[in-house]
């Protein structure tokens, strides 16, 4: 047959080339032919729903992966067995490729050789088979030179196939496109391979029978061979395509990919400030003695406060900042931890969460973590929860829990069946420890009120002891990774993995031995993390952001600094794949309905979580496609261009129109499909799953919404506030109905309701609403269905006739809730089906929204020197500050946050500040007497209360700056020349400590000087009693200067021995000492060498681990010890602060240590009477 007879059979008989999209039904292997005088062109898009390759080099072994290989022989003859004239191009999806020529024993010997061209890339993530994949493409250019021909002539026919294999597949195991082959025999029997035609154009690639393919020259210019098949590039005319099997009885179905998310324990329940309405929780013991084994980076001062929102909001930016998505509050719902500290300290949190992202920073979203504890707590016995009631008590605490989260902060994962796909809020459960007995009910009994109470599934992740029981959880997780390791757990169809950074529960192992997991220097979080990462989890949770108690924290601490962050964040980085464009859906609101024809307005926050910018200059857009049960339908044109450059981690809110439509603008069929929204980068025009980004895929109907539907998007009324102010509010909102909402007529309405769900230990369920003033709001312009409309109104509660709603507190066994509703004229939306927004509040008495901006206190201060300070202080709160009864003041605090002092001189205003003005005061403050170093906190006084201690405060109300104190009334005294003793040893060297005579030392990581020891000389400046105890802390003005511990011949000790030690000659009141003694209770005398002569001074020095004997007081203590094979566990270091008294008559010139090697110093301070 001729060429102009093949192409007359072209235009009479060749198939579609593709199907409407909507009718695909079958996997597909779309395939491109075309040529020039060059080279052999070809390319082409599988359908391929897991994609696994790992060869990713030129002329290299591609067998094993899923690969798509061209079969030729440059000639029309039917040989059986391949010669030299026949040639293979295999391409791996990974981006490897070998060339191969065929011999004359028939078999083919792959060439290394330079001169073809190839591309490959995988629409979805490479060798994850928990992935969804789009499939892969690859392109290919073969150089006719190469093949030891010229190009062909118009007529030209050659023997040509495809063959198409999968990862690990058998031989024999394969897709070709000449039906002729079916065997590996097959595969090197040319005969049997199809015939090519060339030919200057075609109206298709192939003959009916599918025996020729018609190869049409490239007339324009030839593809880009870079491994992205553009429509473009490739005519639909030089396509043909190839069938991919499936297993019988394989049933099409969506499939939702599981985010990559890292988690982590946030603990909440820390408050250090004795003033606030909050008790002081877990701070310290009844006896004064602190429980923390790590200590904040700032110290445990009133600033460590769940009960502020600038603690929170630090803490989430950190969280953050290390590279985590998810926070995990410990929530314990019983009624004596909701009534101190749980549900008033989420409202904190949410509170920061919103003043971050209103000053456009970064934070995390928020999953619970449901501490079963408090279920044994509330029932005083472990209750058993197949019990109608205790699940009612137990979903109670849940929906607690998620009434205080508003949905735009909640973390969400896709659900299982039934809800497969559809957003969910996420539940981790602690121990099944504290329930007799459970079952699978509890879930679905949950699974049932909270999808009808929220509207939305939950996904459960459980310890792993509800497998026992219960099988029906998403994933587990347990909690403890700093103790047992690394903690990987199947079973779910969420592959999670817990990693830790080490622990010590020394302070807190009451009644029992303490555990310790050693740290080793970072050494035990690398090796656990390579664990986790061996695993492939889907998440991760890093195990107890900040565990202070157990020593498993990660957070910026005192002992550590900020090592452990930043070593999180590198692990965090290394799981999300490092990839240079990277795309995280942090919110969104997309219609759950959208009827044919109509645009509805989609809205989401995406995040820059790659490591390259997104530039403006190319431009970068957000698009999206159709599926159905997992098969392409349609691509939308419509494309949002991002209007700025997204730098890595900023985020980027863009509104999009979706549109039922297909490719030419037809309507979609009516019925359940899945919306894919993802990054296209114009200039390029490349969908970033190209590059391995996964998409975002929901479930969406195409169909007839309800008549009368809404869809709350946006609310930035707060959490907390007072009763009688004015707070602008916006709030948005879409029309989710078919009825037009019309402007004038349709009202926002807000009514207040006292709300309370049962719980066995607070029974009485509570739904009732509070009068209050009117709350309305008018709709000012149409709001068609699909579009968003916006309330903006001043949100002032009142009682009817202008009294304060009575104020809120953490022990009522109720909150108050918000509750906004639209009215169309007629009727409430509500009334109709469509849900309320509903914002669980605290009401308080005043809202004062002092915020400290910053001031410029010197870092150094004269010890007792008066300083003038400006400071600038912002009005956040709703209400003018008036100057007559306002004024600024200062708090001092020893390093470690104990109170040194509280009143100080106040200065007035001098003028009225309006709510979000500014305000330059004047302070002058004196600096303390003794040297050392210490925090000083501004605050501002209305009337006779110090802004920090009202209910209600603000993110900057209580900012400690430190600062230095010098030339005051401690001198230090330099021991290096000294010190002959290994006092502190760390977790990597252990073996050469030698405090006692048995090898035993402190730990080094425990003891100051701090995080950052040696980089500047005050580092090393700690007060006595530093870090141990609240109430033990009377001669806190005493610091003394540490040794260096970080070389690795470092000595810190001296055994006193008699030496004379030089002091700054002076007049002094007393020398003190920190020291110990390493054998028994000892007994030693000093001498005090002054100019005209020496005086001698018996001291007693108690026993380093036994406590003091003889009324000292505690300068500096460790919860257990190292020794030369590791720590020795339930073993109390101390040292303690002597005080030797001098003749301040006399001037003191040296002191000459006791002749007992057992007593072992390590710092000397003398103090003077007065200022020098």
């Amino acid at each position: 047959m001729g060429i102009r007879s093949i192409l007359v059979c072209l235009l009479l008989f060749s198939f579609p080339l593709h199907a409407s999209s909507q009718d695909v039904i079958r996997d597909q292997i779309k395939c491109y032919v075309t040529w020039d005088d060059l080279y052999f062109y070809a390319g082409f898009k599988a359908d391929w729903r897991d994609v696994q390759a790992k060869q990713t080099k030129a002329n290299a072994d591609v067998s094993g992966d899923d690969i798509i290989s061209v079969y030729i022989q440059t000639d029309d003859k039917p040989n059986n067995r391949v010669n030299p004239q026949c040639f293979v191009m295999s391409v791996s999806a990974a981006g490897g490729a070998q060339f191969s020529q065929g011999t004359e024993a028939g078999t083919f010997e792959p060439r290394t050789v330079y001169t073809f061209k190839y591309g490959a890339s995988v629409q979805g993530t490479l060798n994850n088979s928990d992935d969804v994949d789009e499939g892969f493409s690859v392109e290919m250019a073969l150089p006719w030179k190469l093949m030891s021909v010229g190009a062909p002539q118009l007529g030209s026919v050659i023997r040509f196939n495809v063959v198409v294999r999968r990862h690990g597949a058998k031989p024999g195991d394969f897709i070709s496109f000449s039906p002729e082959v079916r065997s590996e025999e097959d595969v090197l029997n040319p005969s049997k391979w199809a015939r090519m035609v060339f030919a200057t154009y075609s109206f298709g690639a192939v003959m009916p029978n599918s025996d020729k393919v018609v190869c049409a020259k490239t007339l324009v210019r030839p593809p880009l061979i870079n491994g992205v098949v553009e429509s473009v590039e490739w005519s639909k005319n030089w396509m043909f395509v190839m069938d991919v099997p499936m297993p019988e009885g394989f049933v099409y179905e969506a499939k939702y990919p599981i985010p990559r998310l890292t988690f982590t324990h946030y603990f909440y329940w820390y408050q250090a400030d004795p003033r606030r309405d909050a008790p002081v929780s877990h701070i310290v013991f009844e006896d004064g003695s602190i429980t923390l084994q790590d200590f904040p980076i700032k110290g445990a001062g009133p600033w460590f406060s769940s009960d502020r929102v600038q603690w929170h909001k630090e803490e989430l930016s950190e969280i953050v900042s290390a590279g985590i998505d998810v926070v995990l509050p410990i929530y314990w719902g019983d009624k004596g931890c909701r009534s101190t500290w749980s549900t008033k300290g989420l409202d904190y949190m949410v509170s920061a969460l919103r003043e971050l992202e209103m000053e456009g920073k970064p934070f995390p979203r928020v999953a619970m973590f449901f501490d079963t504890t408090s279920m044994q707590l509330a029932y005083g016995a472990k209750p058993d929860l197949k019990d109608e009631e205790v699940k009612r008590t137990f979903y109670g605490m849940i929906k607690d829990f998620f009434e205080r989260i508003p949905r735009e902060y909640r973390a969400l994962a896709p659900a299982d069946k039934p809800n497969a796909g559809k957003p969910g809020c996420i539940v981790f459960l602690y121990t099944s420890e504290y329930f007799s007995d459970f079952d699978e009910t509890f879930v679905g009994y949950c699974n049932e009120r909270f999808e009808r109470d929220f509207g939305c599934p939950l996904v459960w992740i459980a310890a792993e002891d509800f497998k026992r029981r219960a099988k029906c959880f998403d994933g587990y997780s347990s909690y403890g990774a700093g103790w047992v390791g690394p903690i990987c757990l199947k079973g779910g169809r969420i592959r999670i993995g817990s990693v830790g950074v080490g622990f010590d529960d020394s302070p807190v192992a009451i009644g029992r031995e303490a555990r310790i997991r050693s740290r080793m220097g970072g050494e035990t979080y690398d090796k656990d993390w390579q664990k986790v990462l061996d695993f492939a989890p889907h998440w991760v949770v890093f195990d107890g952001w900040n565990e202070l108690h157990e020593g498993s924290d990660i957070c910026a601490s005192r002992q550590y600094g900020r090592k452990y962050v930043e070593s999180t964040r590198t692990k965090a980085l290394q799981f999300a794949g490092e990839k240079d464009l990277d795309v995280q859906y942090f919110r969104y609101s997309v219609p759950q309905v959208v009827p044919p024809r109509e645009i509805f307005q989609a809205e989401l926050l995406i995040r820059n979580v790659g490591k390259l910018p997104w530039l403006a200059s190319e431009r970068f857009a957000l698009g999206y496609r159709w599926y159905k049960k997992g098969r392409f339908v349609a691509e939308s044109k419509v494309r949002r261009i991002l209007e700025r450059d997204v730098m890595p981690g900023e985020s980027v809110r863009v509104q999009i129109g979706i549109a039922a439509v297909g490719d030419r603008n037809q309507p979609l069929p009516e019925g359940d499909c899945e919306i894919r929204f993802e990054l296209i980068r114009l200039v390029d025009n490349k969908w970033l799953s190209v590059l391995g980004v996964q998409p975002l895929i929901l479930p969406i109907r195409i169909g007839s919404p309800e008549e009368w539907a809404a869809t709350y998007i946006s609310c930035d009324a707060p959490i907390m506030l007072a009763s009688k102010c004015d707070y602008r509010v916006k709030l948005r909102v879409r029309n989710d109905g078919r009825q037009v909402w019309p402007k004038g007529i349709t009202k926002l309405g807000c009514k207040l309701f006292r709300v309370s769900n049962y719980k066995h230990d607070s029974p009485e369920e509570l739904d009732e609403e509070v009068p209050t003033r009117q709350i309305r709001a008018l709709l000012l312009k149409d709001c068609k269905p699909g579009e968003i409309a916006e309330f903006e109104f001043q949100l002032n509660l009142a009682q009817p006739k202008g009294d304060p709603i009575p104020a809120w507190h953490p022990s009522m066994p109720w909150s108050y809730q918000l509750r906004f509703d639209i009215y169309n004229g007629k009727n409430w939306l509500s009334e109709h089906g469509s849900p309320p927004l509903k914002r669980t509040i605290g009401i308080y008495e005043s809202d004062y929204g002092v915020r400290i901006i910053d001031s410029n206190l010197p870092q150094r201060l004269n010890a007792g020197q008066e300083y003038e300070v400006k400071v600038v202080i912002r009005n956040t709160g709703p209400a003018t500050w008036e100057k007559k009864r306002v004024s600024i003041g200062y708090h001092w605090y020893h390093l470690d946050g104990t109170l040194m002092q509280w009143d100080s001189p106040t200065q007035p205003l001098g003028m009225d500040v309006k709510p979000g003005w500014p305000v330059m005061a004047t302070v002058r403050i004196k600096a303390p007497e003794y040297d050392g170093r210490y925090a000083l906190t501004w605050d501002v006084k209305f009337d006779n209360t110090w802004a920090s201690t009202a209910s209600l405060v603000r993110g900057g109300d209580l900012v400690p700056f430190f600062v230095e104190v010098t030339g005051g009334r401690l001198a230090f005294v330099d021991l290096n020349a000294h010190y002959d003793i290994v006092a502190a040893t760390w977790d990597t060297n252990r073996s050469i400590g030698n405090f006692d005579e048995t090898g035993r030392s402190f730990p080094a990581e425990l003891i100051p000087p701090d995080f950052a020891p040696g980089s500047d000389e005050t580092d090393s400046l700690y007060p006595a009693g530093y870090q141990w105890g609240r109430d033990n802390h009377p001669d806190g003005k005493v610091s003394f200067r540490y040794p260096d511990k970080t070389r690795p011949d470092a000595r810190q000790a001296v055994a006193c021995n008699g030496q004379k030690i030089s002091v700054p000659q002076g007049s002094y009141v007393a020398v003190h000492i920190l020291g110990a003694s390493s054998g028994s209770d000892a007994r030693g005398i000093f001498s005090l060498d002054y100019a005209d002569g020496s005086a001698n001074a018996e001291m007693h020095v108690s026993n380093w681990i036994n406590g003091p004997k003889f009324g000292e007081a505690i300068g500096c203590a460790v919860r257990h010890l190292h020794n030369r094979e590791g720590d020795e566990i339930g073993e109390i270091g101390y040292l303690y602060h002597y005080s030797i008294p001098t003749d301040p008559k006399r001037s003191l010139v040296g002191l000459t240590l006791p002749k007992n090697p057992s007593i072992k110093i390590v710092a000397v301070t003398l103090e003077r009477a007065s200022l020098p």
